[in-house]
């Protein structure tokens, strides 16, 4: 009889099949594995109870087969392995994070810019805090934080004039507002966090949004209109980054097929 077991049902100790290019991390070897890689590392944050993550691993087995040898992905199992998530301040799951052992910058000065700070400097080599005035506007606690760091640097009354790429980034151009004078800075990734615009006013009379505007979902995206699902960036949510808006289109189209079969009307 043929299997037709999904590929994440192979190995449940893991949630991964056997011979898979994604590796299992652990929070003894996650120093080593991931913070310490030559590579850029795809981490998916699971546990063996989550029905959205063992939706997602066959488009993350999909995406390990076809950046083999240039990013290394892996998982690991948020149940079995508490300490790094904690760490990390990782709330819900599945959530997906790119390491990089890379320089790179944020700019703004309000509590968003200041926390997206805070949470790159666990994953890159060097963060540096671009503002325009002489103090931050955030919240004095995180702003605690965030001078606690070794690997943060705050460049002050500074404006960046210029981004300079070969075809990527490869750093800015930061003007001093006092002095007038310009500096190159060397980075891999920009950040920007000068405030957000989730753009979903035309939705304001049909769907519930939070105070500042972005579209609230259950755990699973639904919406409070049966048939419709938010994904990505305009839905309320505690993170903001593109792996984290993949990961949401996935479910969303998995939930919408659902909708489709059980839910909705019939199909032809």
């Amino acid at each position: 009889m043929k299997n037709d077991r999904p590929a994440w049902l192979a190995n449940k100790s893991s949630g991964i099949p056997p011979k898979s290019p994604v590796r299992v991390v652990s929070d003894a070897s996650f120093e080593r594995e991931v913070v310490q890689s030559d590579l850029p590392v795809f981490v998916d944050f699971w546990a063996p109870w989550c029905g959205p993550c063992k939706m997602i691993a066959p488009v993350v087995e999909a995406l390990a087969e076809e950046y083999k040898g240039r990013i290394k992905f892996v998982k690991l199992d948020t149940e079995a392995n508490p300490g790094v998530p904690g760490q990390m301040g990782i709330k819900s799951i599945p959530t997906m994070l790119v390491f990089k052992g890379r320089d790179v910058a944020v700019v703004g000065g309000g509590s968003t810019a200041v926390e997206d700070a805070i949470y790159l400097a666990r994953l890159c080599r060097k963060v540096t805090l671009v503002h325009r005035r002489d103090e931050l506007r955030a919240e004095k606690v995180i702003q605690e934080q965030l001078f606690r760091l070794p690997n943060v640097e705050v460049v002050w009354n500074t404006v960046i004039s210029a981004l300079r790429s070969d075809g990527v980034l490869t750093g800015l151009d930061l003007l001093d507002r006092k002095t007038g004078e310009t500096v190159f800075l060397p980075v891999a990734a920009l950040f920007v966090a000068v405030g957000q615009d989730p753009g979903s006013a035309q939705f304001q009379d049909l769907l519930e949004l939070d105070g500042s505007g972005y579209i609230v979902t259950d755990a699973l995206l639904h919406t409070k209109q049966p048939g419709i699902f938010a994904a990505g960036d305009v839905r309320t949510t505690a993170l903001r980054q593109i792996v984290t808006a993949m990961s949401d289109g996935a479910l969303a189209v998995a939930q919408a097929a659902h909708y489709l079969n059980v839910d909705g009307l019939p199909r032809p």
